[in-house]
C-alpha cells in the first residue's frame, strides 16, 4: 500500500493482511487515538512482534518558565498523572536560567505499527498547559505552542515548496511557521528548527496531531505508509487550569539555506 489512509478513511496496515479499521475507531481523548480509554487495543497487531524493531520516539516542546506550575501541578500530580495516563516518560529542564523558556521532552518506546502513540498523547495532553495565551479582541483565547525539530527531519513538514505545511495550514485553520534561526529559543541546538502553532484550542490541537503524526512517521522512515494528507481528527477539550495567560508575539521570518529557502517565512496570513 502507498497510502496508509484510503479515500474513505479507513486505516491500513503497512504490512499485507493487515485490518482495515474505520477512523473513528480509532479516535480518543486528544482527537487522535484511542487506545487509553482500556477499551481499544493500542495496536492493530496482536500477534508478538520482534522487541527490535522498536524506536525510541521523542517530541521537545518549548514551554514558558511562567506555566512550569500548571504543566507539574502541586506535588507532581498533574505531570504524574499524564505520565501515567499515556505511559509516556516526561522531563522538564528548566536548569538553564538564560533565558524565559524551558524544555519538554517527551519521549516512548514505540512501534510503527501501533495506532497508539503514548509521546503523541503526552504532548496532546500537554499542550494546553505548555503554549502561551493571548486574548483577542474578540474575547477568543489564541494558542501558540513551539516544537523544536532537527534541520535534518524539517522537510517532512514543508514538503516540496511549501506544499505540506501550506495543506495543514488549510486543513487545521492554524497559523503554522517555520522560524528563523534568529527566532531560536537561547534552549534550542544549532541543529534544531522551531515550529510555531498557533491558534484556537482546537485548531492548535489538530496542527499538533498533524505535524507530530508526520514526525513519527519521518522518524520510523515510513513516510510511505501515510497519506501526504492526514485526516483532521475531531478534539474533545481537556481541562487547561493552572496555565498562567502570556503574550506572545510572533515575527514573519525569512530564512535561506540548509538545502531549502524560505522566502518571507511560512507564516500564514491571518
Amino acid at each position: 500500500m502507498s497510502n496508509a489512509y484510503t479515500a474513505g478513511g479507513a486505516l491500513l496496515g503497512p504490512a499485507a493482511g493487515a485490518p482495515i479499521v474505520p477512523l473513528a475507531s480509532l479516535v480518543g481523548p486528544y482527537g487522535g487515538y484511542k487506545g487509553d480509554a482500556g477499551e481499544w487495543p493500542r495496536s492493530l497487531y496482536s500477534a508478538p512482534r520482534d522487541e527490535r524493531s522498536s524506536k525510541e520516539f521523542s517530541l521537545r516542546i518549548v514551554c514558558p518558565n511562567a506555566n512550569i506550575g500548571g504543566v507539574i501541578g502541586k506535588g507532581g500530580a498533574i505531570i504524574n498523572q499524564i505520565r501515567q495516563e499515556s505511559g509516556a516518560v516526561i522531563k522538564v529542564d528548566s536548569s538553564s536560567s538564560d533565558g524565559d523558556d524551558c524544555l519538554i521532552t517527551i519521549s516512548a518506546k514505540e512501534f510503527f505499527e501501533d495506532t497508539f502513540s503514548p509521546t503523541i498523547e503526552a504532548a496532546a495532553r500537554l499542550q494546553p498547559r505548555c503554549s502561551e495565551k493571548v486574548e483577542r479582541d474578540s474575547g477568543i483565547i489564541s494558542f501558540t505552542t513551539r516544537l523544536l525539530v532537527p534541520t535534518s527531519r524539517i522537510g517532512c513538514l514543508i514538503g516540496k515548496g511549501g506544499s505540506i505545511v501550506t495543506e495543514m495550514r488549510r486543513m487545521t485553520k492554524a497559523n503554522i511557521r517555520i522560524l528563523s534561526k534568529e527566532n531560536l529559543p537561547k534552549i534550542a541546538s544549532e541543529d534544531d528548527e522551531m515550529v510555531q502553532i498557533a491558534g484556537d484550542l482546537d485548531v492548535a490541537k489538530d496542527a499538533l496531531v498533524q505535524i507530530t503524526t508526520r514526525l513519527r512517521a519521518n522518524f520510523f522512515d515510513r513516510e510511505g505508509v501515510v497519506s501526504p494528507l492526514v485526516p483532521v481528527l475531531p478534539y474533545l477539550p481537556m481541562p487547561t487550569e493552572g496555565t498562567d495567560s502570556l503574550s506572545y508575539e510572533s515575527r514573519e521570518s525569512k530564512r535561506h539555506g540548509r538545502g531549502h529557502t524560505y522566502s518571507g517565512g511560512y507564516g500564514s496570513s491571518d
